[in-house]
């Protein structure tokens, strides 16, 4: 009896003690921000090493002895949400186009309440880029450590909603469908750090896969890198547009499992180099993407990207194609003298070279298109 009174009145201490650090997290005269305690010597809700020192304090505008012209204030440099943007496509266009917008950020609690968000997709809606504006100064990740904690408390809140989630479709499925009256589901989740660039970024995955005895249901796929731009944005990489794959519900979940991660892996080589372009334009070097002389771009209704090619008899044209339709092509060549032949199919997204035989000046069209392009091989 003595031993259960000892263990409850240490249970009881623990308790007080949890309690007590929830109410206050930090010690006196200091503050949590992005979920660290930091000094805040004066009190008004920023952290003191994110304010000006004192000799650098609040500098005003002083009348330069050489030209009389007014000196603006200095401030600490770094991109903007429309540089990161036109920095992005800068690295990508003409190949690719990405369009941003705002994003309603769903469960806008906590730390998912700090940020804005914008997206960028392809006109059928798959992300590709994530950018989260950091709302206010005092909640800027000015050190890895901000962004490593930031990271990890959105996973976890992940984590927590997507089972939730998963256990509400489930629900939401068996009101009208008889076969899902057994369901279960499968959670594959993980966060992990890498090495991008020198950087430290988060590989983040959350795959569901929801399944009856062995017979796969439905899936849903969260695969991203998260990296630290500036203390304002953070990026999130998703996969790429070549991600795709044939599914047959019904099929063995578990197989799928494996042969679906197998796809994701594959998916991280890419991924890392599209976090490298954006850790340049984070620095403000944007690599500008140039095409070859020998390659032209299919927009779908756009049309194509240049108007016109000049190359030598017996190279290779390259095709891109970026359908905005996601529809794969046959593209059709029509020379002034040698008649008219068809490049291979050229699926969405990926690119196919097509050898110009002979000297002509032929015009590359898709037929129900309008876009036009002259090929002059000399």
């Amino acid at each position: 009896m003595k031993l259960k009174l000892s263990i409850f009145v240490i249970f009881l201490f623990i308790i007080s003690c949890t309690q007590s650090a929830n109410q206050d997290a930090c010690v006196q005269g200091k503050i949590k921000i992005a979920g660290e305690c930091c000094f805040d010597s004066n009190s008004n809700s920023i952290c003191d090493d994110l304010e000006p020192k004192s000799n650098e304090a609040k500098p005003k505008s002083e009348m330069t002895k050489v030209t009389g012209e007014v000196s603006k204030p200095l401030r600490q440099q770094y991109i903007s949400l429309k540089e990161l943007e036109d920095g992005i496509n800068k690295s990508y266009f003409p190949i690719k186009r990405y369009k941003f917008k705002d994003e309603e950020n769903r469960n806008a609690t906590g730390i998912e309440n700090t940020f804005d968000l914008r997206i960028s997709t392809l006109t059928y809606e798959i992300v590709r880029f994530g950018i989260l504006k950091i709302k206010k100064d005092y909640n800027f990740l000015t050190r890895e450590e901000n962004f490593t904690n930031f990271v990890q408390r959105r996973y976890d809140l992940k984590v927590k909603n997507n089972d939730i989630d998963a256990k509400s479709y489930i629900d939401y499925k068996q009101i009208d469908n008889d076969d899902w009256n057994e369901a279960d589901y499968l959670y594959d989740h993980k966060l992990g750090g890498i090495n991008v660039a020198g950087k430290k970024v988060f590989l983040e995955k959350h795959f569901i896969l929801w399944y009856v005895d062995n017979g796969l249901k439905d899936i849903s796929i969260e695969y991203k890198i998260n990296l630290w731009c500036t203390p304002e944005l953070v990026v999130e990489v998703h996969e790429t547009e070549t991600f795709d794959f044939l599914l047959t519900y019904g099929d063995a979940f578990k197989e799928n499992h494996v042969y679906i991660n197998g796809l994701l892996e594959q998916q991280k080589k890419p991924m890392m180099k599209d976090a490298e372009k954006i850790l340049n334009v984070c620095s403000g070097n944007a690599q500008a993407l140039k095409l070859k002389p020998e390659e032209v771009v299919f927009y779908g209704k756009d049309g194509f990207y240049p108007s016109e090619v000049k190359m030598k008899a017996g190279n290779k044209l390259i095709i891109h194609n970026e359908n905005d339709y996601t529809k794969a092509e046959f593209f059709t060549f029509i020379g002034d003298k040698t008649g008219a032949f068809l490049s291979p199919l050229v699926n969405y997204t990926t690119s196919e070279e097509v050898q110009i035989k002979q000297p002509d000046t032929y015009t590359l069209l898709v037929p129900e298109y309008a876009g036009r392009v002259k090929i002059i091989a000399e």
